[in-house]
Parts: C-alpha cells; sequence; structure tokens
C-alpha cells in the first residue's frame, strides 16, 4: 500500500470513530437525566464529533478551480436522501405511536446533516473566489454573532450550517496528506493524548459544569442567560471551537494510517450508519432492551455502550446500502459550469 492510500485510510479509521461516537451519543443521550456517567460520555462525544465529521467532509471536497463544475448530482443526492429519511422518520414515528408531524422546511433530527453538507457545498461554490482568511474570517465571525438571533434554530437548519461552517470550511482549504503528515509527528502524538485524557477527565469531573455548553455545542440553539454570566455568548462559542479544534487534532493524530480490519470499512460505509442506526437506536429504547440493560448498573451500561457499537458495525454492512449508495450514485442532472 502506497504512503498515500496509508494517509487516505487513516481518515477512513478517523469516520469509523466518529460514526461508532455518533450511535453511542444518541444511546448516551437517553439517560443524560439519570446518569452521570452517561451524561459525561455524552459531553466527551459531543463537544467534537460533528465538527470532525465536519471538517473531514470539508477535508475531502475537492478544491473548485477556474471553469470546474458544480456536482450539482451530489447536492441533490443529498437533499433528496434527507427528504427519504424524513418521510421515513414520520412513518416508523406513527408506528412507535409519536404524533405524526412532518415538518418541510425545518429539521432536529438525523437529515440536518445531510441538508448542511449540502448547504456546504454550494457555499464553497459561490464563495469559490474569496481568499481563505476571509473567508474563515466571515465564518467565525457570523457563527459568533448567530447565537444572538433566537428565530434561527431549525428552520432550513440555518443555527447548525452557520455554526459548523468554519470546521467544513477549514477541512475544504486544507490537504488531507498535507495536515495527515504534520499531525503525525511525536510531538503532536504526545500532546494529542495530554488532551484526550485532560479532556475525558474534565468530563468526568465537572460534569455539570461543562453540561451547561449543551445548547451550544449541538449547534442549534441560540445563547442563554448563562453564557451572559459567564463572559458571554462570544466567549463561549469560541470556548466551543477552540475545544472542538483541539480534540479534532487530537484524534486524527493518534488514528493508525493503516488499515484496520472492518474498522476502515465502517468508516467507509459511514452514511449507511448515520442513516440507519437512529431507527434501531429508538427501537431497542421504545421496546425497553436499553431499560433493562441501564438497570443492570455498570454491566449493563458497559453492554449499552457495546450495544451501540455493534449497531454502528451491523448498519455498515451491505443490506442497509439502499437508499444511501443508490441515492448518491443516482445521475438526476447534468453537471453545470459556473
Amino acid at each position: 500500500m502506497s504512503l498515500e492510500k496509508a494517509r487516505l485510510t487513516g481518515y477512513d479509521n478517523v469516520k469509523c470513530l466518529l460514526i461508532v461516537l455518533v450511535v453511542i451519543g444518541h444511546v448516551a443521550e437517553f439517560f443524560v437525566d439519570r446518569s452521570q456517567v452517561m451524561k459525561s460520555i455524552f459531553l466527551f462525544i459531543y463537544f467534537f464529533h460533528m465538527p470532525l465529521f465536519i471538517f473531514v467532509a470539508g477535508l475531502f471536497q475537492k478544491q473548485y478551480k477556474e471553469g470546474e463544475s458544480f456536482n450539482l448530482n451530489k447536492f441533490l443526492a443529498l437533499i433528496m436522501l434527507g427528504y427519504i429519511y424524513k418521510v421515513f422518520k414520520f412513518l416508523y414515528g406513527c408506528w412507535f405511536g409519536k404524533e405524526g408531524v412532518f415538518h418541510f422546511l425545518s429539521e432536529d433530527g438525523i437529515p440536518w446533516f445531510l441538508f448542511a453538507l449540502a448547504a456546504f457545498m454550494g457555499i464553497m461554490f459561490i464563495c469559490r473566489n474569496i481568499k481563505p482568511l476571509y473567508l474563515m474570517a466571515a465564518a467565525v465571525v457570523l457563527a459568533c454573532f448567530s447565537g444572538y438571533d433566537k428565530e434561527l434554530g431549525d428552520f432550513l437548519c440555518m443555527s447548525r450550517i452557520i455554526v459548523f461552517l468554519p470546521f467544513y470550511a477549514a477541512g475544504y482549504y486544507l490537504e488531507p496528506d498535507t495536515l495527515m503528515k504534520q499531525l503525525n509527528r511525536t510531538g503532536i502524538k504526545v500532546l494529542s493524548g495530554v488532551v484526550l485524557v485532560l479532556m475525558v477527565y474534565l468530563c468526568f469531573r465537572y460534569t455539570d459544569v461543562l453540561y451547561e455548553l449543551r445548547h451550544l455545542i449541538t449547534g442549534r440553539n441560540p445563547f442563554n442567560e448563562w453564557d451572559a454570566s459567564h463572559g458571554g455568548g462570544i466567549l463561549m462559542r469560541m470556548i466551543c471551537y477552540v475545544t472542538a479544534g483541539l480534540l479534532g487534532v487530537s484524534v486524527i493524530s493518534l488514528m493508525p494510517n493503516r488499515k484496520i480490519p472492518i474498522c476502515t470499512s465502517v468508516g467507509q460505509n459511514s452514511l449507511r450508519v448515520y442513516f440507519w442506526h437512529k431507527c434501531i437506536v429508538d427501537g431497542v429504547v421504545y421496546f425497553g432492551l436499553a431499560d433493562m440493560l441501564f438497570t443492570m448498573g455498570i454491566p449493563g451500561k458497559i453492554l449499552l455502550l457495546f450495544l451501540g457499537m455493534a449497531i454502528a458495525f451491523i448498519t455498515a454492512a451491505k443490506p442497509f446500502a439502499f437508499p444511501p449508495d443508490f441515492v448518491l450514485r443516482k445521475s438526476f442532472y447534468k453537471q453545470i459550469k459556473k
């Protein structure tokens, strides 16, 4: 295997870790009000997993060059896949006895990520001639001030698109191989290990304090009174950004750059997991399996985490390739020039 391929495999391993954390995070979320351990795990995961996922997505979007076409097919596929999931969520929600509500232009669940990726593609194409420094600065400033607008929220996923845009843009402007080479240095790896250990300690030692930042790390909420009384919303936003950045760099630095059996494949098929995992997690909760494990004490909580991991690995398999793989391969429209 060439060095280039090995480095790209390293990012597949990162995606595997992240999608497993997505599933575990959704499992832990059901118990944050009943367990400090689950709340701590939830906190640690949510501080960085989606920012890093979005960063990696930007990292592998080819930068637009003069005369290049916009990938309208992928743009439309992501939007279509998001609406397919919304319909699917509506139907299985009714099956689970939930009130059937369909919001056409608002989204607070799984599809937001798909819509956001499409939006990021469009934004980077529209802004392709803007110098990276200017775009990054504008994106960060916009994200900081967006927290004062209490009307953004889930409408068109605007809050999350604005808050997470800096991560996508940062990935877009960097080269995957160069980044991996820089982060592969021994000194960086040592510091990365220290950062991760320190963050785990803080999440478990100061759980309730850090949990006050939940509204910010999810990306979908405005600033609140707690932010104002602790230095202001902009300061809190920047703290979340720096934390996510340090944790993301640490994960990439420490991730092996070689093919890991099963794990690398899961990373390559992470969209399948993302599309299907939540309905399975909801089913596990609905039928009482999650509560049964939770009441078994520490062994049960450990089994819950392994169950989340198992769901991630299972939904990466070929039987779950439809509809994600099918829709992304579908040709909806001819490529258009700028």
